[in-house]
């Protein structure tokens, strides 16, 4: 029996309430829409009334999960607070609510259950921005979905240095409190030295202006040494590993550039890791050559209690001949809800709304996908500065100039990272500040538009109530109820 079984007094539990997680994926994360705390006897006149867009899914027979999309992720409440939420579907004066509510009332405003005239949401801005470092070509595997042309080169330690130096002038001048580094390849350890070398730079040239650093080396995690993870660790650098599967799924597209397997040198990587304190983030890419070994690569990952994320395969020009990778919705739907049923008899504390179902993030309301256009430079080894990783080979400006960022927002050509509100099929939909239509690279390559739905919107759509089920059962077992 859980914690709100035993309460009769009206009850939430809102996420907010337990250990989060952030995703650490290729990607930049979106603005968010927040509301604000409420003190509710400063609120005056007005009226309070049920969100028009509230959603409920039940979750046993005394407790279900509630959230209004467009603000905010679902909480639990039990059947006495469920009630009171329902006597103001009808619009009430703030002035009749009697004092005894005010609590309830003011906390279910700040959750978006509850709206009040005068409380509106705001979008807030990612106080992170965010470079890609592309430090080399160079990469020891042959991953078949990999979007880049592989070669020898790599970036010197005059253009990286050049390239936070620019990070830096750009963040200052838009007023970012902080920089996300994430070195990238190709395989970027193989350009080890440089990575030290430029974290030891950033870090330096970061604080000496006030701004914080974060970074994250993303790897294939085949052949980082102890040596070298214990001195990321050193250095305050964050680890993602990518692994697909176990040895069959892994080795069916993700292999050595001899073909041979990389499965155990991988998860080698992972323990080695794990036992020197080091917990690397997990980034799945699920394919239709992998879906159905989803389940055992998950029971692996939470048995070891690794943070994971699931991103769907795009189709890039240098992977169209392997058709056994294309999201067949049967087998990704099937692959993924077998993935839910181990998640849910295995519940992890942390919350996985941000990264269960590709780019979609149920943990918070916004209005883009991801940062392209917004808060991400993509920096390739000459210095040349693209919008998106995806289109690393499409640069639109370099390091060199004096303000690269604003350079990157004002360019109209290449991909649009559009408002969820200007997708046509989107603009209705009750998952919309959720999806947001899905990725904008992946939508063009499919349809040849950006202002339309996701080609996965029914992979998606089949998805999203699983993962709040998911979410609201593990917010019953790992939460703390707050009582009214």
């Amino acid at each position: 029996m859980n914690k709100l079984s035993l309460i009769d007094w009206p009850a939430l539990i809102a996420p907010n309430q337990v250990k989060q997680l952030q995703d650490d994926c290729d990607c930049a994360c979106p603005s968010t829409t927040v509301l604000p705390e409420l003190s509710f006897s400063r609120l005056g006149e007005g009226e309070v009334q049920l969100a028009s867009d509230l959603q409920t899914l039940p979750l046993t027979d005394h407790q279900c999960g509630v959230w209004a999309s467009s603000t905010n992720a679902p909480c639990v409440v039990n059947q006495s607070l469920y009630a009171i939420l329902n006597s103001f579907a009808t619009p009430q004066l703030i002035s009749k609510v009697t004092p005894e509510l005010w609590p309830m009332v003011a906390r279910c405003t700040e959750l978006g259950l509850l709206t009040l005239d005068q409380v509106k949401p705001s979008v807030q801005k990612s106080d992170v921005l965010v470079a890609w470092l592309h430090i080399t070509n160079s990469c020891n595997l042959r991953c078949k979905y990999c979007y880049l042309a592989k070669t020898e080169e790599a970036m010197t330690a005059e253009v990286g240095r050049a390239a936070i130096d620019a990070l830096l002038r750009s963040a200052e001048l838009h007023h970012y409190p902080a920089i996300k580094l994430k070195f990238a390849g190709g395989e970027p350890s193989l350009n080890f030295p440089l990575i030290l070398e430029l974290q030891e730079y950033a870090t330096t040239q970061a604080a000496q202006r006030g701004i914080r650093l974060e970074s994250v080396v993303l790897s294939n995690g085949v052949g980082l040494t102890k040596p070298q993870l214990l001195q990321m660790q050193a250095s305050g650098i964050e680890l993602m590993i990518s692994l697909d599967g176990m040895e069959k799924e892994q080795d069916a597209q993700r292999t050595f550039a001899n073909g041979a397997s990389s499965f155990r040198a991988v998860s080698n990587t992972i323990e080695r890791a794990q036992a020197l304190g080091t917990t690397p983030y997990i980034s799945v890419t699920i394919s239709g050559q992998t879906a159905a070994g989803l389940a055992d690569l998950v029971g692996w990952l939470l048995e070891r209690d690794l943070p994971f994320s699931f991103n769907f395969y795009r189709e890039s020009k240098y992977s169209t001949n392997y058709k056994e990778l294309e999201l067949d919705e049967t087998k990704i739907i099937n692959g993924m809800k077998a993935a839910f049923r181990v998640i849910e008899a295995n519940l992890p504390p942390r919350s996985l709304l941000g990264s269960l179902i590709d780019r979609s993030d149920l943990s918070v309301a916004h209005h883009k996908t991801c940062g392209v256009g917004e808060n991400y430079l993509v920096i390739d080894p000459q210095g040349q500065i693209a919008k998106c990783h995806m289109e690393i080979e499409r640069p639109i400006t370099t390091i060199y100039t004096a303000d690269p960022l604003a350079v990157i927002r004002a360019e109209t050509s290449g991909i649009q990272n559009l408002l969820v509100e200007e997708k046509e099929d989107c603009r209705a939909c009750q998952w919309k500040h959720w999806c947001t239509g899905g990725c904008s690279w992946a939508t063009f390559r499919a349809t040849g538009r950006y202002d339309t739905k996701s080609p996965n919107c029914q992979i998606y759509k089949a998805l999203y109530p699983e993962a709040i089920r998911l979410e609201g059962l593990r917010l019953l077992r790992y939460g703390l109820p707050q009582i009214f």
